[in-house]
């Protein structure tokens, strides 16, 4: 793997390299919405992947969601975890296609996890997208909950635990 890797959080990203990560997560992820650039601005850390010849090849980011975001994801996915415990979300995980299979979301993950310091960390992912998922349980991350729906797309709840994270009474199940 060529290139180099970076960590920074988003106040000290230059404005072209945040419309550059803003850029490669609506290529990635078709349901970025208008406010894309107020939730990477907020976000703890953004990754980078940067190739001389190529520039930004990849991203990744370390969120911090809104409450309700947090509780809309956990109780979609009718998981036990209390949502109060999870503030940060690794997410907007996106290797260009050319730029796939040598490690580099991996890396990104890796670095970011670091980063984190132990806190306890969510993502989301489709059940389809199988390299993500061998990173995110790489990581340590595990499924939690049931597929759910979110804007149209079916989405899995990973959670990697920071320590003793506090479980809620089971959610009753519906029939």
């Amino acid at each position: 793997m060529q290139g180099t890797q970076f960590l920074k959080e988003p106040s000290e990203c230059s404005e072209p390299e945040l419309e550059e990560f803003e850029r490669l997560v609506r290529i990635g992820f078709a349901g970025s919405d208008d406010s894309l650039p107020t939730r990477v601005r907020s976000a703890n850390c953004l990754a980078f992947q940067f190739e001389p010849e190529n520039g930004s090849v990849a991203i990744a980011g370390l969120k911090q969601p809104r409450g309700e975001r947090i509780a809309e994801v956990f109780a979609k996915a009718e998981c036990d975890l209390v949502p109060d415990e999870w503030r940060v979300e690794l997410g907007w995980v996106f290797v260009s296609p050319k730029h796939r299979k040598v490690g580099i979301a991996r890396v990104l993950c890796e670095q970011l996890l670091e980063r984190a310091g132990g806190s306890p960390i969510f993502a989301t992912t489709r059940p389809d997208n199988v390299p993500m998922i061998k990173i995110l349980e790489g990581l340590g991350f595990e499924p939690a909950g049931r597929p759910f729906l979110r804007r149209g797309q079916e989405l899995v709840l990973y959670t990697l635990s920071g320590g003793g994270i506090p479980r809620a009474a089971p959610a009753p199940r519906l029939r």
